[in-house]
């Protein structure tokens, strides 16, 4: 698609702030156990990024990072980018949303969960219910759902799986274009 369908002018300089939240929850069903954390704006960011390959949205609030890869060849022109998009796994390889998420960890290594790891239990979307083609700002929600993973907390005992949840919002991202 060329750049001129993406770009209508520069910015504006009354460009409405951008805003994100970004939810989290773990929930052991074998210890009847949760852990969540909301992330509201301004604590949680959100960017979103062009590239020739996928269209990216990153959402970030310590110690939460979470990642959608939209596949930009199967995505409609931008007039039409409003839309659910289901995200890939193991059940659904082909979906033109994959995911990946970090949790920091203190002092270890960043843990969580991409989607070559996910388990086949995957559910959920990316939707992004607006993109203003002036102003080049998008906004929507997701919801992403993992049963049978790993405590990427590691807070619970060894061996013992979680379902992780993420859920959040965002309003007038800006889009970069690369």
């Amino acid at each position: 698609m060329p750049v001129s369908e993406l770009y209508a002018g520069p910015p504006e300089a009354t460009d409405p702030a951008p805003a994100a939240s970004l939810g989290r929850y773990f929930f052991f069903p074998s210890l009847g156990l949760g852990d969540s954390q909301l992330h509201p704006p301004p604590e949680a960011t959100a960017e979103a990024t062009l590239t020739a390959a996928a269209l990216v949205l990153r959402f970030r609030a310590w110690p939460d990072d979470l990642r959608f890869e939209l596949d930009r060849a199967r995505l409609p022109g931008p007039a039409a980018w409003a839309a659910p998009y289901a995200l890939r796994s193991l059940a659904q390889p082909l979906a033109p949303a994959g995911v990946r998420y970090r949790y920091a960890r203190r002092r270890a290594a960043r843990a969580g969960l991409g989607t070559g790891e996910l388990a086949a239990q995957l559910a959920g979307s990316v939707t992004i219910t607006g993109y203003d083609a002036r102003r080049q700002l998008l906004s929507g929600y997701y919801e992403v759902r993992a049963a049978g993973q790993p405590d990427p907390a590691r807070a619970a005992p060894a061996g013992t799986t979680c379902t992780i949840l993420l859920a959040g919002d965002f309003d007038n991202v800006k889009l970069r274009v690369r």
